[in-house]
C-alpha cells in the first residue's frame, strides 16, 4: 500500500470509529462487539458476542456502513485530522525530549547543548 493509501486508510478507520461510536456502546450493553481494520485491499469487520442478536447487530452495522456515504461528515473529518496531526506533532516532540534527556549528562557537564543532540 502506497503512503497516500495508508493515510487514506487511517483516515477512514478514524471517521468510521467515530461515526459509529454511538451504535458500538449500545453493542457493547448487549455485549455484543465489532472491530473494523483497514488491510492492503479490503476492510476486514469482527464481530463478537453471544447473544441472539447477533443477526441484528450485523445487519444494523452494515446498514451504518452504506448510510455513512451519504452523511455529512465534515466536522468528524476536522476533529480525526486534527487529532491525528495532534498525535503525530507529539510523537516528534517526544522523541526530541528522549534524546535530550539522554544527553542530560552531557547538557549539565558542558552547560550547553550542540544542535547535533537535538
Amino acid at each position: 500500500m502506497t503512503p497516500e493509501g495508508q493515510l487514506f486508510a487511517e483516515i477512514w478507520d478514524e471517521i468510521a470509529t467515530e461515526y459509529l461510536k454511538e451504535f458500538a456502546y449500545m453493542g457493547e450493553c448487549a455485549s455484543l462487539n465489532f472491530h473494523i481494520s483497514v488491510q492492503q485491499t479490503n476492510v476486514y469487520i469482527q464481530w463478537s458476542g453471544y447473544d441472539d442478536s447477533m443477526p441484528a447487530f450485523v445487519s444494523g452495522l452494515v446498514e451504518r456502513l452504506e448510510k455513512m456515504r451519504e452523511e455529512n461528515l465534515e466536522s468528524i473529518f476536522t476533529q480525526v485530522i486534527e487529532k491525528m496531526i495532534q498525535k503525530w506533532t507529539n510523537h516528534y516532540l517526544q522523541n526530541t525530549y528522549r534524546r535530550a534527556y539522554s544527553e542530560r549528562s552531557t547538557i549539565f557537564k558542558t552547560g550547553q547543548v550542540e544542535k547535533s543532540m537535538l
